[in-house]
């Protein structure tokens, strides 16, 4: 394959694979009543610490009032806690509760798990070209003014 079909077939890829991962999501969080977006924000939270909202909604590419609504909705499940801003006095930070840590790192673990098996027959360069390609794709297109 040359260097255009090549990256015409990755493009092409990223969308069945990335429903396929959204529904492999759905069914692993059906029996913890979390849906797949609050699971990300949860997974957000979990790696980059306490976030005020427009954090978390540039963060995970979605609108601010989407990622008011997931933050409402994961407080009411007490699976997130509110903090003071040390920067913004009217805009409260939310950081993980304890449950909320255990239950997205249990969802991790299993979703890491069925990754590894699905991912075991390639190389570990394989997977460190994979990484880095779609590394390059996300950072291009969540740029701040993304083409």
């Amino acid at each position: 394959m040359g260097r255009e079909q090549d990256i015409k077939a990755i493009t092409d890829l990223i969308r069945p694979v990335f429903h396929g991962l959204y529904k492999a999501a759905e069914e692993n969080l059906k029996t913890r009543s979390l849906s797949v977006p609050q699971r990300g924000m949860l997974q957000c939270l979990l790696e980059q610490g306490a976030q005020t909202v427009p954090m978390l909604a540039q963060r995970l590419l979605v609108q601010r009032q989407f990622a008011l609504r997931l933050v409402n909705e994961l407080e009411r499940l007490e699976l997130l806690e509110r903090e003071p801003n040390p920067s913004h006095k009217r805009s409260d930070r939310f950081r993980l509760s304890e449950s909320g840590a255990r239950l997205i790192a249990e969802v991790l673990a299993i979703e890491a798990n069925v990754s590894a098996q699905a991912l075991s027959q390639r190389s570990d360069e394989e997977l460190g070209a994979a990484a880095r390609v779609l590394s390059e794709l996300r950072s291009y297109f969540s740029a701040e003014g993304s083409r």
